[in-house]
């Protein structure tokens, strides 16, 4: 099940707007997974388009500059830097960070392609993967600001995500490799809680297909 989140924050100082960056791309976030026994990369960051080095795609000070010249070259008042979006899953759905590398770039690039850089960090630090977009609130093609409705923008974001949610659930129902090692990883050896009832990796992966089959 996935979680779409349309931040109300109005990240309205150039202060604001480098707090969201530095957040998004931090590197204990994005490089590293300390809650499972997975290897994690700084792949799980990125921006779109790529207007810079793809060695600076990942550092905050560099999207910043980036983000900060096509606000300027506004030459109008700008009351908001910023829109931040989230898009997260539930732990039952045994996805992985670096799973959803490609679900990151496909929601940046259709930011992008209306004008609008885009960057995203996929955040390993808690059992549910999430991801953070950082959308420029001025287009780099017209120097307008962010003009796309609420209702629309979230209806995007549901479609695009469900589509790739159901393009990896076949993945996974084709690969039983595949989804045994996420499980694994996910769970481990340990007994986790849902809530306030202990259950075994085991037994989490049993519930997890039983739940799959009964859909």
């Amino acid at each position: 099940m996935c979680y779409i989140e349309l931040k109300n924050d109005k990240y309205e100082t150039l202060e604001d707007l480098k707090h969201l960056l530095q957040y998004i791309l931090r590197l204990d976030k994005t490089a590293e997974d300390s809650q499972r026994a997975n290897t994690i990369t700084n792949t799980l960051a990125g921006c779109q388009p790529a207007m810079i080095p793809n060695e600076y795609l990942c550092d905050p000070s560099a999207v910043y500059n980036l983000m900060l010249f096509e606000v300027r070259r506004r030459q109008k008042g700008t009351t908001q830097f910023a829109k931040h979006r989230i898009v997260s899953f539930a732990v039952t759905d045994c996805i992985l960070p670096q799973d959803v590398v490609s679900l990151a770039e496909r929601i940046a690039s259709i930011y992008a392609k209306n004008g609008f850089i885009t960057a995203y960090g996929i955040h390993a630090d808690r059992f549910n993967v999430h991801i953070h977009f950082a959308v420029c609130a001025v287009s780099f093609q017209t120097q307008n600001m962010f003009h796309i409705q609420w209702e629309a923008e979230r209806k995007m974001l549901v479609a695009v995500t469900n589509q790739w949610k159901s393009e990896f659930d076949e993945i996974l129902q084709n690969n039983i490799q595949m989804r045994q090692s996420g499980e694994a990883a996910l769970y481990g050896d340990d007994i986790v809680r849902y809530g306030s009832v202990p259950i075994t990796a085991k037994g989490q992966m049993v519930q997890n297909r039983r739940a799959k089959i009964g859909k």
